[in-house]
């Protein structure tokens, strides 16, 4: 019986993150009641990971962690509870992460439950790291986007961005004025937990190589993490709307 490649087994499901998410929010989940003008919103941002076993597992245990991984991501965004989902690309700051999401929670145990009952964590497939986050701008509005071209039978698309992780905290967000007046960012914010003291930049960058490009013009003293990663094309439109 052979042994299933981790990256397979990952491409397989990533592939379905994003349609996953486009056609997973109801009306009943979309919340307006949060506009973009309020300055600060929390939520809780996860990096999935190698699992401890994904080298173990054999292509049955593998399958059937995928499939629930999969029905996990729709049932968590039908409630609202996952706000935004995509998987990292080529090049990434750590060769250990798969994914990211992003859940509509300020309740770091409520999403460590979530991610615990999801079947590919459990089989030791993947794992999550949490952790606190503060985004300068909302990004729930996205869902009212998703939702109106999911009722209009508009195909999903899906775009590439480049997740930016600087140190220092304070230095690092000193980049937000000119890259926000160019509209080269999305949203931005400091991480909170294990990685406080880093600072999170979601760029409209498509490739690593044209972010460094942009970040090279900033403080020579801050150091960044920059990793490829798909989610949704309606990203683009937080930015132009900064």
């Amino acid at each position: 019986m052979k042994r299933h490649e981790t990256r397979y087994a990952f491409r397989s499901v990533a592939l379905v993150w994003l349609l996953l998410l486009a056609g997973c929010a109801g009306p009943d989940s979309i919340r307006t009641d949060v506009t973009r003008t309020i300055p600060g919103h929390e939520y809780v941002l996860a990096i999935l990971t190698t699992g401890a076993r994904a080298g173990e597992l054999h292509e049955e245990a593998v399958a059937a962690a995928s499939t629930g991984h999969r029905a996990h991501i729709e049932s968590m965004g039908a409630d609202g509870t996952l706000l935004l989902a995509g998987p990292f690309g080529e090049p990434r700051a750590n060769e250990s992460w798969r994914g990211l999401y992003v859940f509509d929670l300020t309740d770091m145990e409520k999403a460590r439950d979530l991610t615990l009952a999801d079947p590919s964590v459990v089989a030791g497939l993947f794992d999550l790291k949490l952790f606190p986050w503060r985004s300068d701008v909302d990004l729930r509005p996205m869902r009212d986007e998703l939702e109106r071209g999911k009722l209009a039978g508009e195909p999903f698309v899906p775009g590439a961005y480049v997740l930016a992780i600087g140190t220092p905290a304070e230095r690092a967000r000193d980049v937000l004025p000119d890259l926000a007046g160019e509209k080269r960012i999305i949203c931005a914010g400091e991480l909170g937990g294990e990685r406080q003291g880093e600072f999170l930049v979601l760029l409209t960058a498509e490739t690593v190589e044209e972010a460094e490009e942009w970040l090279d013009s900033g403080d020579s003293n801050v150091s960044w993490g920059l990793s490829s990663l798909w989610a949704t094309a309606l990203l683009v439109g937080i930015a132009e709307g900064r």
